[in-house]
This record gives structure tokens, sequence and C-alpha cells, in this order.
């Protein structure tokens, strides 16, 4: 499988054949300053586990790649969202989110980029920086505002609902009962938990990341590292398995 969009976004996301947003490459502060405008310690997700702020940046990024697939034929963004999903389960599935700035410019192709750049950012340069991704999340939002103009509403009631559940199921363990990331690792984040449509409880996350990862198509995303590499690599367990 490749990603197909959820019944939520085809429900909610106007796909008209025409934009009406300005992009300009050299003007984009917009979009990153409004991560300075906030105190990011009291946003909803500040005290989430790590994989559950990545899981609302790679969702709302849905959006606006959703939003856009009348407008180009590269199924690239839609890749990188199905690689993004697998790296959130574990990041060893995937090679890397990085995309050539000069191939990704323009209206259509610039936000997918800054999409695409942002996933990158929360899955892989946050982690080695021993940082929390919490502006992710923001402008990934500050995006879908400006592209998805039209489904402005309907993303904030989506948006709501999810920060609602997330903020239930995942909240990071208290630091000095995790020193070292145990119990979080253990705190599997599926794409499923960002649809509406799904009865989410956090006992059934390792058995619908199961299903998940079963229905990937690794051998059609170059984005997504084939088994025998990762066994190579020692990955331990069936890879595209969820473990029990």
């Amino acid at each position: 499988m490749n990603w197909i969009p959820r019944s939520y976004l085809t429900a909610s996301v106007a796909q008209s054949q025409e934009t009406r947003y300005v992009w300009d490459e050299g003007n984009l502060a917009w979009v990153y300053t409004v991560a300075e405008s906030v105190d990011q310690q009291t946003l909803p997700w500040a005290n989430w586990i790590h994989a559950a702020i990545c899981g609302l940046t790679i969702a709302t990024a849905e959006w606006v790649v959703f939003r856009l697939q009348p407008f180009h034929k590269d199924r690239s963004p839609e890749l990188a969202i199905e690689a993004a999903w697998c790296a959130n389960i574990d990041p060893r599935y995937c090679y890397s989110l990085e995309f050539s700035r000069r191939e990704w410019t323009g209206p259509i192709r610039g936000p997918l980029l800054t999409c695409m750049n942002l996933m990158q950012e929360c899955l892989f340069e946050s982690p080695d920086a021993g940082t929390k991704p919490l502006h992710c999340p923001l402008l990934a939002a500050q995006l879908v505002e400006h592209v998805c103009g039209e489904s402005r509403d309907a993303f904030n009631v989506w948006r709501d609902q999810i920060i609602r559940r997330l903020h239930r199921f995942y909240q990071a363990p208290e630091p000095l009962s995790d020193l070292y990331g145990e119990l979080e690792s253990k705190m599997v984040v599926p794409p499923q938990a960002f649809d509406p449509a799904v009865d989410f409880d956090i006992k059934d996350a390792p058995a619908l990341a199961d299903a998940f990862l079963q229905s990937v198509d690794y051998q059609s995303n170059p984005r997504l590292v084939p088994p025998d590499r990762m066994r190579s690599n020692g990955f331990e367990g069936i890879p595209y398995h969820y473990p029990s």
C-alpha cells in the first residue's frame, strides 16, 4: 500500500482546481514566526511523547499533500507521508525525508517541500539534537491555514478532536521514572490514532501499528528500507511487523 488519504480528508478538504493563496519563496517568514509568538511550553502537546508530536505533524501535513494532489504528478510527497508514518513507529524504516530545495520551488512544490522538511525535522533532526519539536505541529497548522483556506474550519474541528485524544493517551512519563526512555519507547503512535472514525484506545495501538506496517509496500517506496537491509543493519525481529 502507498499512502491513501483517509475518509476525513476526502470528506473535508476542498480539492478545487485552483489555488487562492500567494507563495513567495523569498518571503516565508509568516510560516516560521508564528512559533516565536507563543510560549511553546503552553502548547497542548508540550508534555506529549515525541512520537505523538511527530504524528500530529505528519497528520497535519497530510491535509496539504491531499489538497495539492490535483496540481502535480510527482508522488514523492505521498511516499514521504507513508515513510514518515513508518519512521514514527521506528526510524530505522526510513532512509531520510530530505529533498533538494532546487527541485521543490513554486506555489505547489514549495508548500510540499515545507511539509517534508517539517517531517524530516521532527523525526530525525530533533532527536539528534535532543530537543522536542514543539514548533513542528504549529508550523504545519500554519501551512494548512494558508494553503487549505477553504477547509480551515474542518481542519480546526479535526485537530481539536485529535488533540483531545492524544492528550489523553500520550502524556510523557515523569522524567525520574523513565530516565532512559524505556517507557516512552513502548508507547507506539499508529496513524490510525489520527482518524476520528477510528474508536481509538491506546491498548489497541500495537495491533494498529502492526496492521499499518504490514500494509506497506516497501518495494514501491524508495524512502523505505528493505527488510534485508534492515536485518544487515542489525534490526532484530521481523521487519514491517510490530512486535507483540
